[in-house]
């Protein structure tokens, strides 16, 4: 989860928990109940994946305890702390989904199916289907309160599944992770339960961390070597994790480290260490912030190659290209410039011919890496090129 995701996650289930606790803590806990009603809103507010852990919030009803007759004030208290809190939070368009969605068995087997097909689609983190399969399981282990814990790990399934449903081919681990947080819980209790009401208590939780390490690290193993090929990190130390484990991640997608690496970090990183500063062309997405803040840390210089700063205002050309590289040489920064990658978009595509300036430019003083072409400087003490910003006509 990255964004507003996390908060959106956190905020909805504050507030479903506020609730849950208000409701079974009877007439002392309904300032919780109408801080938790209230809060519900804001969550939506912030993003939308807050919507569909809300419905667990009809589950209130189950943890009142007696004497009842209290509720028939208290009740009224909470619909309007929630009713305040849609009037005032509520978003203009809580979905972007449309609502001509049934509920209806063949509804929930097809969105079952949706949740299976995350392995074949490399979306396996969440693994959704064992964790509603487990907590169900468990949920009847002991008498113990077992009807909640029932009613709640079921709720999860379908909440799971229906949403899965609607989402369809937009189903992702992350707008499914909050709706999946009721199946944890109950797994999480259902736990406990074992725990305080066995005397051979270690054999379940024990048999549950033992598989929790060895998924972890036949995640870590696959997802390592895709870091590996596309940051240029060191390779993972502890490899060998049981292939039968590790083939549920085989198709895992490199989605999330193409959208937030900086593509060879780790070789800019080295560079960075080594010289007085580099220069990059501009990255896509900004990636080079990454290398600048990197730089800032370590205390090194960084230059960003933009055309517009670096020619100041003369024809962007091979002849500005090699005047810049002889004064970054002089000023003892090394030059790195991306090398192309298959399918993957590293600089912004008006800004190819600058690129290809450059490397002509530096010619035979290029040293080629694996994701990065380098040129080292081979001298220090001049100024820094590029620190005036290009001069744009004023809005008419």
């Amino acid at each position: 989860l990255t964004g507003a995701d996390p908060l959106a996650f956190g905020i909805s289930w504050l507030a479903i928990g506020l609730c849950w606790a208000g409701f079974s803590m009877g007439t002392r806990g309904l300032p919780l109940a109408m801080a938790g009603a209230a809060l519900a809103s804001v969550g939506v507010a912030i993003k939308e994946l807050a919507l569909p852990p809300l419905a667990f919030l009809l589950l209130c009803p189950l943890l009142i305890r007696r004497p009842y007759k209290p509720w028939l004030f208290l009740l009224p208290a909470i619909g309007y702390s929630g009713y305040w809190g849609y009037a005032w939070m509520w978003p203009d368009q809580a979905s972007r989904l449309g609502s001509d969605h049934r509920f209806s068995i063949e509804a929930l087997l097809h969105g079952w199916e949706r949740l299976v097909e995350l392995y074949d689609r490399g979306l396996p983190i969440g693994k959704f289907d064992q964790l509603v399969i487990a907590s169900v399981l468990l949920s009847m282990w002991n008498k113990k309160q077992r009807n909640r814990r029932i009613i709640i790990s079921i709720a999860g399934v379908l909440a799971v599944c229906f949403l899965a449903h609607v989402l369809d081919q937009k189903t992702r681990p992350r707008y499914i992770g909050p709706a999946a947080l009721a199946g944890l819980v109950a797994l999480g209790v259902s736990l406990t339960v074992v725990w305080d009401q066995n005397r051979k208590r270690w054999i379940v939780p024990s048999v549950i961390g033992v598989l929790f390490i060895v998924d972890g690290w036949s995640f870590f193993d696959v997802w390592s070597k895709q870091r590996e090929q596309i940051v240029g990190s060191l390779p993972f130390t502890l490899e060998g994790a049981p292939s039968l484990w590790k083939q549920q991640y085989q198709q895992m997608s490199d989605l999330t480290h193409r959208d937030l690496t900086l593509y060879g970090g780790a070789e800019l990183a080295r560079l960075v260490m080594k010289s007085d500063g580099v220069a990059t062309p501009r990255l896509r997405d900004e990636r080079h912030r990454s290398l600048a803040a990197f730089s800032a840390l370590y205390g090194k210089a960084f230059v960003v190659l933009n055309p517009g700063d670096c020619c100041d205002g003369q024809p962007v050309n091979n002849i500005c290209a090699q005047k810049l590289l002889a004064q970054l040489d002089a000023a003892g920064i090394s030059v790195a410039l991306p090398i192309e990658v298959k399918g993957v978009e590293r600089i912004y595509k008006h800004e190819k011919k600058w690129l290809s300036h450059l490397q002509n430019a530096a010619g035979e003083d290029l040293v080629h890496g694996v994701l990065w072409n380098i040129k080292q400087s081979s001298s220090s003490g001049g100024s820094l090129p590029c620190q005036n910003q290009a001069p744009f006509r004023s809005a008419k």
